[in-house]
C-alpha cells in the first residue's frame, strides 16, 4: 500500500525552488490545506517589494521583515538583491539576524542542485547572491544588538516568522513603537500568533512581559509563501490518476481544511477528512 503524505507543497513558480513533483498514485493521501481557499500569485511580489522600499525610504526608517529561517529569508534576499541591483530600488545594506537562517543560507551554496540560484566556485571559495556585500550575516549577540542603532533606511530579515520567538522580538520591541519603522509581513500568520494581531490591528502586543504599543508602519506582500495555493493544490491533486481510499487534509485553520475538504469531495468523489486532534483512523482492514 502507498500512504502519500504532501508536507509543504511547494510553488510551481517559486522564484528559486524548483516545482513540486507529481504523485501519480497513493492509496491514502495526506495533504496540506494552508491556502486552500484563496489564490496567492507571485506575479506582483516584485512590484509590491518596490512600492514597500520605496514607502519606507520616505519615512526614512528601516524596514523589519519577520522571516522564517529555512527557504523565506534566502528567498527575500534572492529578491532584494535582484532589485537593487536592477536600480529598482535603492542600494540598501540588509542585515539577516538569525543564527538558524545564515546556517540554512549556507547550505544553499553547498547543494547547487537543490534550488535554481546560480552558485560558482572561486579559488575554493563557493560564491553566489549570498554574498553580495550588501548582505551582512549577524551571527553573535552583539552584532544583533548593534542593529537597535540603526535609523538610517536598511532591511532587517530576522526570525521568527510569525514573531513567536528568537531575535525578531527584540526588534519589535525596538521598533514597533516607532513610528519612521516599517514591519512588512511576507508569509502566513496563524491566528494567535503576534504576527496575527499585529495585522488585526491590535493597538499593541505583549513582549517580554510588557504591553508594547504598536505606532510603526505595517504592510504586507503576498505571493512569497513557500505553500502551494488554491489552483496549485488542485493542480497538484489532479496528478492522482486513481481515487485514493482515503484523503485526509490537515495543516490549514479549520475553516479552510472543511472547504477544501468539501471541494475535493464535489468536484473529485473522493473520500475525504478533515480529522480532528488526536482522532485515529483504520486505513486498512486487516492491516
Amino acid at each position: 500500500k502507498k500512504i502519500v503524505f504532501s508536507g509543504d507543497i511547494g510553488r510551481f513558480e517559486d522564484a528559486i525552488m524548483f516545482p513540486p513533483e507529481p504523485i501519480t498514485e497513493a492509496d491514502v493521501l495526506v495533504m496540506e490545506s494552508t491556502y486552500g481557499n484563496r489564490n496567492n500569485p507571485v506575479d506582483q511580489v516584485e512590484a509590491d517589494l518596490i512600492k514597500v522600499i520605496h514607502e519606507a525610504m520616505l519615512q526614512k526608517g528601516p524596514v523589519i521583515i519577520p522571516a522564517f529561517a529555512v527557504g523565506r529569508t534566502q528567498l527575500l534576499i534572492f529578491y532584494f538583491q535582484k532589485l537593487m541591483a536592477s536600480g529598482a530600488i535603492p542600494t540598501l545594506p540588509v542585515y539577516v539576524d538569525s543564527p538558524m537562517a545564515i546556517s540554512v543560507t549556507d547550505l544553499y551554496e553547498k547543494h547547487p542542485g537543490a534550488h535554481r540560484i546560480d552558485v560558482e566556485r572561486k579559488h575554493d571559495k563557493l560564491i553566489s547572491i549570498f554574498d553580495d556585500p550588501n548582505i551582512h550575516y549577524c551571527s553573535s549577540g552583539e552584532s544583533s544588538k548593534s542593529l537597535n542603532e540603526i535609523k538610517d533606511p536598511c532591511i532587517i530579515i530576522s526570525a521568527s516568522g510569525m514573531c513567536t520567538g528568537g531575535r525578531i522580538l527584540h526588534h519589535m520591541f525596538q521598533r514597533l513603537p516607532d513610528e519612521t519603522s516599517t514591519f512588512l509581513f511576507t508569509g502566513y500568520q496563524a491566528a494567535g500568533t503576534r504576527g496575527r494581531d499585529i495585522l488585526e490591528g491590535k493597538p499593541a502586543v505583549k513582549l517580554f512581559g510588557q504591553y508594547v504599543d504598536i505606532k510603526c508602519q505595517v504592510r504586507v506582500v503576498n505571493g512569497l509563501s513557500a505553500h502551494a495555493d488554491r489552483p496549485e493544490l488542485l493542480r497538484w491533486v489532479s496528478e492522482i490518476k486513481t481515487p485514493p481510499k482515503k484523503t485526509f487534509i490537515t495543516h490549514g485553520e479549520p475553516e479552510i481544511a472543511q472547504g477544501f475538504a468539501k471541494e475535493l469531495k464535489e468536484s473529485k468523489g473522493w473520500q475525504v477528512y478533515v480529522p480532528e486532534y488526536l482522532e485515529s483512523f483504520e486505513l486498512f482492514e486487516g492491516i
